[in-house]
C-alpha cells in the first residue's frame, strides 16, 4: 500500500500553523496576517487582489487581514492613482521594523525543520515541493476550463 500524502501534508500544515501562532503570538500577528505583511514586504504596493490569487485564498479573508493590519498600524492602504478601484498595501515604519523581527524567527524555524537535509536534499526538496504545487495549479486551471 502506497504512503498517504494526505496524511503528510495535514501533519505539516497542523504543525506549520500551530508553530507559526507561537513564533508570531509575541509580535500580535497570526498565521494569516503573516502571510499578507511577507507577500507585502516582499511586493510593496501589491493588491489585496493578488494577494489573494498567489495565496489562493477567499478575497474576504485577505480583507479581513488586511484590516486587521491596518488597525495595527503595520500596514497602508492607498488608493490606486490610475485605478481608483485597487488598493495598493504598503507596510509602515512599524510593519517593516515588525516584518524583519518575524523573518529572523521564521528562518531559525525554518532552519529547525530542514537540519538533517544537506544543501542539495534541500533544493531537490523545494524543487519537489514547486512541482506538486505546479501540479495541483495545473489541475484547478483544467477543472475551471471544464466548467
Amino acid at each position: 500500500m502506497k504512503k498517504s500524502l494526505g496524511k503528510y501534508f495535514a501533519f505539516l500544515g497542523r504543525k506549520t500553523h500551530q508553530e507559526l501562532d507561537k513564533i508570531l503570538e509575541p509580535f500580535g500577528v497570526n498565521a494569516s496576517t503573516y502571510r499578507v505583511l511577507s507577500k507585502v514586504s516582499r511586493q510593496p504596493g501589491i493588491t489585496q487582489k493578488d494577494i489573494a490569487a498567489f495565496f489562493d485564498i477567499d478575497k474576504a479573508n485577505i480583507t479581513r487581514a488586511v484590516n486587521k493590519l491596518v488597525e495595527q498600524n503595520l500596514l497602508i492602504c492607498q488608493v490606486d492613482k490610475s485605478d481608483k478601484r485597487k488598493h495598493r498595501l504598503f507596510l509602515t515604519e512599524d510593519g517593516k521594523e515588525i516584518t524583519k523581527k518575524m523573518e529572523i524567527c521564521m528562518n531559525k524555524w525554518q532552519e529547525m525543520i530542514l537540519k538533517d537535509f544537506s544543501p542539495e536534499e534541500q533544493k531537490h526538496f523545494y524543487n519537489l515541493m514547486d512541482t506538486i504545487v505546479e501540479n495541483l495549479r495545473k489541475s484547478d486551471r483544467e477543472k475551471d476550463a471544464r466548467t
